[in-house]
């Protein structure tokens, strides 16, 4: 960590081409704002969420980045849409990421075993696994304890069927399929 970074539990730096996005903290209404582009370090502004988004990555580097983010106190979004090398291997590292909110797997390689995972994620109320096309009606009993989610969008998920989506039905949770 260099030391000229100020706010030692927001502040960051990667290796990695990520691109990093901030809102304010009590407005989630707002979309998250381009802070900057790494690789770099990254200050962020006290009172402030932080959003992450990576492409072109595999499970080593997936693991990477998890390795390099998973202090950051005000992490509460990463999006990893169209990541298809992303496979159950690298869904396995995100565990360590307890206070994200939102999580966008769009088009990644994940199936029903890389569900379970995901369950560890508390905190999670926004979940984006659309055209993630090997997910089945199997997968979805996994997702059924995720009792916080307000938000799940499954798209392009062929194998899920109407059966499936009933056992997801509650209120207070928004399914686009």
């Amino acid at each position: 960590m260099n030391p000229s970074l100020n706010n030692p539990e927001a502040d960051f730096s990667s290796t990695l081409p990520i691109t990093v996005l901030t809102r304010p903290a009590g407005s989630d209404f707002m979309e998250f704002r381009l802070l900057d582009e790494g690789p770099g370090y990254f200050h962020i502004q006290p009172g402030f969420k932080v959003g992450i988004r990576i492409g072109n990555i595999d499970d080593a580097t997936l693991i990477h980045l998890v390795n390099e983010i998973h202090n950051i106190s005000n992490l509460t979004y990463l999006n990893l849409s169209e990541n298809r090398k992303i496979t159950n291997k690298g869904i396995a590292s995100l565990t360590v990421l307890k206070d994200l909110t939102r999580l966008n797997l769009s088009s990644c390689g994940l199936n029903n075993r890389g569900l379970p995972y995901l369950k560890e994620l508390k905190k999670l109320k926004h979940l984006d696994i659309s055209y993630c096309n090997r997910i089945t009606d199997l997968g979805v009993k996994d997702l059924q304890e995720m009792v916080q989610l307000s938000f799940l969008d499954l798209q392009g998920t062929p194998k899920i069927t109407t059966a499936g989506l009933k056992r997801l039905r509650r209120d207070g949770l928004d399914i686009h399929k």
